[in-house]
């Protein structure tokens, strides 16, 4: 079968590849407001926990290893 379509195309990859694989490439690929819904999220989180800035950045102690 040759798509013909973006929906051939996508039912055809639906059934070559395993579902967890299909759905995970799927979802990426979803609408605006699915990018602007998390990217709000995001910044709601980081405001509330105080996020870093370049300037906290500047004065913040430089470690020579992982901290356990």
């Amino acid at each position: 079968m040759i798509p013909a379509s973006i929906d051939d195309l996508r039912e055809l990859s639906r059934r070559r590849i395993p579902k967890l694989v299909f759905d995970y490439l799927d979802g990426a690929a979803g609408p605006d407001w699915v990018i602007r819904h998390f990217s709000n999220d995001l910044d709601r989180a980081m405001a509330l926990l105080g996020c870093l800035t370049c300037d906290d950045l500047r004065h913040a102690e430089v470690l020579a290893g992982p901290v356990l």
